[in-house]
């Protein structure tokens, strides 16, 4: 999705969000949440910024953070806003504001890290969010963001495109993915790098993999035709494997720093 208005009314609340995260929290090997967490490398005293907040799960799983964190929180959906200020009662609000990624409504330099956890693929032009967070940050201070690996969960992409013509990890690729996300980084800050989470998930029930295809573009349109062959595709799918389907999940940690 990269057109503003479906991209705002797909995500007018978590409910789609949340059978995606359900699918991920059921048969992960490990957390990507813990995984992301570990590697943010926050001091004490920071202002952060978390671009596409959602509903709050990352901060609220966060088991790493320093004293005297300041959290500011940003999303296009009201409800998400107001579930994640609910969710992050016992951390430190700074602002929590609904607003446009691409037009950050903050005086520049006003933060010593900036988070955009795999939402910037769903931006008209994310180049002009990570300008906009360029400007946002202090010097020295760290843009981190996340995206998927074209390597992550392929089994699902191609259902995806069996059952409805094509998938959303197309667009995510095209706009922002690994490889594009590291160019666009490295026009923006200096010392970028990257670190890659992987993990196998073990699926051995059919019926997430349905539901969540039908929470994602194109799935989430899908007439009575798309819905069987995406059911016959799911049943073809675990057949062959014999009712156990091993999926890869690869996600990317991007780090760049604003110079002095």
């Amino acid at each position: 999705m990269t057109d503003p208005d479906e991209t705002a009314a797909h995500y007018k609340d978590s409910s789609k969000l949340a059978v995606r995260g359900g699918f991920h929290a059921r048969f992960a090997g490990r957390s990507w949440f813990g995984w992301f967490d570990e590697r943010l490398g926050l001091t004490p005293g920071s202002r952060v910024l978390d671009v596409g907040c959602g509903p709050g799960w990352f901060w609220a799983a966060c088991q790493r953070l320093p004293e005297d964190l300041e959290l500011n929180l940003l999303d296009q959906s009201a409800h998400m806003i107001e579930q994640a200020i609910g969710r992050l009662s016992h951390l430190r609000i700074g602002q929590a504001v609904v607003a446009d990624a691409m037009h950050l409504p903050f005086p520049n330099a006003s933060f010593d890290t900036v988070v955009a956890m795999h939402m910037l693929y769903h931006l008209p032009d994310p180049a002009v969010a990570l300008r906009e967070m360029h400007r946002v940050l202090v010097s020295g201070g760290r843009c981190i963001v996340s995206t998927n690996s074209p390597r992550n969960l392929p089994q699902i992409s191609d259902l995806s495109r069996v059952a409805f013509g094509s998938a959303i990890d197309d667009v995510v690729q095209a706009r922002f993915g690994t490889a594009i996300a590291l160019d666009l980084m490295k026009a923006q800050f200096s010392d970028v790098s990257q670190q890659t989470y992987a993990d196998v998930y073990e699926v051995d029930d059919p019926e997430p993999v349905i539901d969540m295809l039908l929470t994602m573009p194109p799935g989430d349109k899908a007439d009575a035709a798309g819905r069987q062959r995406l059911q016959d595709a799911v049943a073809d799918l675990f057949t062959v494997n014999d009712g156990l389907v091993r999926m890869q999940s690869v996600q990317d940690m991007i780090v760049g720093t604003r110079a002095a």
